[in-house]
């Protein structure tokens, strides 16, 4: 009876204990709030000249870093390195240019912050870990005009759009829009109606068709507008650039690759794991058996050809180097219908065509240069076909 009493009282002690533990640590479920929140902007656009405030609050006092990241998440700009801030409400402000002092071009860009406490704890805010990628609504409308078309689209948050041209369940024809970033609004785009090689009107074609595409920016994204548009050649300086700094990058492609999967059920696009300076599709040009240039001969009118006739896709000078670093598949249409594939494409690259399968007459043949994460480009040119 003792011992019973005893197991009673340790068991009751024991509860007490972990009522008192429980009381120290709040309510089931509840925690210390974060270190380092309210993140926000004054400006989501910045202009040459201007200024964007990020403000956040601190819970105690830190030192802290704040970094500004291109879209392909390399560092441009260490705005603090491991300064001493107070608790309470705290800003740095980012004037759109990188630690040279030169603007950045036209982009999105993002923000990181780190705040390290007095024990030498690290907290982090990384808007990659929680947003962007997720597909997008995008509301579209085309109006004709005496040059070609307006196309009018809107979006109701901060998203990375891509607009395209082509035939329904068949080529690729022309890039509108290429994955460009673009805030809250509606905006007009005006395209000539043409195909990338100037030569087919697009939208007269049988199933002609646009195709919007979109993703959201991460949260608190700074959209770079009124500097320069090349982000390309920029985004391939910088990765040879080391910049100074005592702490390491929050965001890195290793993160968000993370981050995008763990966040899968949200409906992460595909292209937003495309780095922005590979969006672009290599340029290429498709040659006959002489090496001239296929589209250039529509001025003289169809190439005639038999049988099996060679052809030479060869990726222009500038684009090889991208196109080494991607994987592309080539895919030939005919009449605007899928005709034949190469999964794996070479530069440059002899393709036969065998049109033995085709009427004597005149084709357009349409050549797409097709990327796994969804790069394409396109080319078209008119050949006659003479079998006997």
């Amino acid at each position: 009876m003792r011992t019973a009493t005893r197991v009673v009282k340790s068991l009751l002690a024991f509860a007490l204990m972990l009522g008192i533990i429980t009381a120290l640590q709040g309510p089931a479920g509840a925690s210390a709030p974060p270190v380092i929140d309210q993140v926000s902007l004054s400006q989501s656009v910045l202009v040459p000249g201007e200024a964007a405030a990020i403000s956040y609050r601190l819970a105690q006092p830190a030192q802290v870093t704040a970094m500004i990241y291109t879209p392909d998440y390399q560092v441009v700009r260490v705005l603090m390195d491991g300064e001493y801030r107070s608790a309470g409400i705290n800003s740095v402000a980012w004037d759109g240019k990188d630690d040279s002092g030169a603007m950045v071009p036209n982009e999105a860009y993002l923000i990181s912050l780190q705040a390290r406490d007095s024990q030498g704890d690290a907290y982090t805010y990384d808007p990659t870990a929680f947003s962007g990628g997720e597909k997008a609504d995008i509301q579209l409308e085309m109006i004709s005009t005496a040059e070609g078309y307006n196309v009018q689209f809107t979006v109701q948050e901060p998203v990375r759009v891509n607009i395209r041209a082509g035939i329904h369940n068949g080529p690729f024809l022309a890039s509108i829009v290429n994955w460009a970033p673009y805030g809250k609004g509606t905006y007009t785009v005006a395209w000539n109606g043409l195909d990338s090689g100037g030569s087919i009107r697009v939208m007269e074609q049988e199933g002609a068709m646009l195709l919007p595409l979109c993703f959201k920016l991460p949260v608190n994204s700074i959209l770079v507008q009124g500097s320069s548009d090349d982000y390309v050649a920029y985004a391939k300086s910088q990765s040879a650039q080391q910049i100074s700094t005592t702490g390491e990058a929050v965001i890195t492609v290793s993160t968000v690759r993370k981050s995008s999967l763990e966040r899968a059920s949200t409906g992460i696009s595909t292209a937003y794991l495309v780095a922005r300076a590979r969006h672009d599709a290599p340029k290429f040009t498709v040659n006959d058996a002489t090496g001239a240039p296929l589209a250039s001969l529509r001025k003289t009118g169809p190439i005639k050809v038999s049988s099996h006739y060679p052809l030479t896709m060869e990726v222009t000078a500038e684009d090889v180097e991208d196109f080494y670093e991607g994987r592309y598949e080539i895919v030939v249409f005919v009449d605007n219908e899928r005709f034949d594939e190469e999964e794996s494409a070479q530069t440059p690259y002899t393709y036969v065509l065998d049109t033995t399968s085709l009427e004597n007459g005149v084709h357009e043949v349409t050549f797409n240069l097709v990327g796994l994460g969804g790069q394409t480009e396109s080319y078209s040119f008119t050949i006659e076909v003479y079998n006997e």
